[in-house]
């Protein structure tokens, strides 16, 4: 088969001050089998030299792929990938971060998974390694995020699970375009942007597991999930994700997003008396 017949997937990077790690993400990608791709990166308003290594990497990278590059002020994740999301031309979006990277055959591994089992999106596991590359799990599901990955491989329980115990790594999630709309996308109102991404196509039936690493993910101290704002705020954006999809569970689900949603609130409440009278509430 030529090139051009294979359907393009646009590998999306939104980079944040990873000058030390941005360029094997790039590497990854171009190295891929997969025969039809672009990468599309946007520098995030990064104050080191993110923007730099991109640069850097472009001019002397030999790669046929095509590469969208873009600097812009710095506007979060979500609306990062937002714009990535417009300027991509794929039949097909895969996720990835600037800090983390693509295993050898994760693109055709997936797009050849995805349409065997005729759904729009799919996500796999991911070795974690730390700013070393020193591995310290190989799986970031079962042994990062405790999710459980016999229980992602069922239809009927996928989910909640995702709900539960959401595990799904930066350059784990490969989908259709179709799937993007006024209602699926990234919530730049929220911290969990990816949560509500996948939490929106598994409630609509249209998210599948596979069980093999397709990534690396890297755990450092710069790691957003390591600078998160402050607890109050954390605790909403979980409360406005569990608001947003109570009505599509029943059950023992339903049941665990109101016993959440009252130990957010009991918490919010101790944290504001906290602030109000300087005690420390036990």
């Amino acid at each position: 088969m030529r090139k051009n017949d294979y359907p393009l997937v646009s590998v999306l990077i939104p980079a944040f001050n990873h000058e030390s790690y941005i360029q094997k993400s790039l590497e990854s990608v171009s190295t891929q089998d997969y025969p039809n791709k672009e990468i599309v990166v946007i520098n995030d308003g990064s104050s080191d030299d993110t923007g730099l290594r991109v640069e850097s990497w472009i001019r002397s990278n030999k790669t046929p792929t095509k590469i969208t590059f873009k600097n812009q002020p710095n506007a979060g994740i979500a609306n990062t990938l937002n714009r990535l999301l417009q300027l991509a031309s794929g039949d097909y979006i895969a996720l990835s971060s600037s800090d983390d990277y693509l295993l050898p055959k994760s693109l055709s591994h997936r797009i050849e998974m995805l349409k065997e089992v005729n759904k729009k999106a799919i996500f796999g596991d991911c070795v974690v390694v730390d700013e070393n590359e020193k591995q310290i799990h190989s799986s970031v599901i079962s042994g990062l995020y405790d999710g459980d990955k016999k229980l992602l491989q069922s239809e009927k329980h996928l989910t909640s699970q995702i709900l539960r115990q959401f595990s799904v790594a930066g350059p784990a999630i490969l989908f259709h375009r179709s799937i993007l709309s006024s209602q699926v996308n990234f919530d730049s109102s929220l911290l969990v942007e990816d949560w509500d991404f996948c939490l929106n196509l598994a409630v609509n039936k249209e998210l599948f597991f596979i069980d093999h690493p397709v990534g690396v993910y890297r755990l450092h101290r710069s790691n957003t999930i390591n600078r998160d704002n402050s607890l109050l705020v954390g605790l909403s954006y979980e409360e406005k994700i569990y608001n947003k999809y109570k009505h599509y569970f029943v059950g023992d689900d339903l049941k665990f997003i109101n016993r959440r949603l009252r130990r957010i609130s009991f918490k919010k409440f101790k944290i504001k008396i906290r602030a109000r009278f300087g005690k420390i509430i036990q």
